[in-house]
C-alpha cells in the first residue's frame, strides 16, 4: 500500500503531519488513503480512514482533523 504523502502534492503543509497520522493509524490496526467521489458516491472526496481487516471505512473527510479527532476519539 502507498503512504498517505504520495496522494499529496510535494509542498503540501501538511505532509509531514499525514505521515505521523497515518503511522497513528497504523498502530491502531488502521489504514488510510485518498478518496476521489464518483458520481453517486456517499461521501465526500478526501481522507478515507478504514479497518485494515475488513475494510469497513470509518472517517472520510477532506480534512486530517477529522482522521486526528476520531484517533483520539
Amino acid at each position: 500500500m502507498m503512504p498517505i504523502t504520495d496522494y499529496m502534492w510535494p509542498d503540501d503543509p501538511d505532509r509531514d503531519r499525514a505521515l505521523l497520522i497515518e503511522k497513528r493509524a497504523k498502530r491502531a490496526g488502521f489504514r488510510m488513503n485518498r478518496k476521489i467521489a464518483e458520481s453517486g458516491a456517499t461521501g465526500p472526496d478526501g481522507f478515507r480512514l478504514y479497518d485494515a481487516a475488513t475494510g469497513c471505512e470509518f472517517v472520510r473527510s477532506r480534512y486530517l482533523d477529522d482522521i486526528e479527532k476520531f484517533l483520539n476519539g
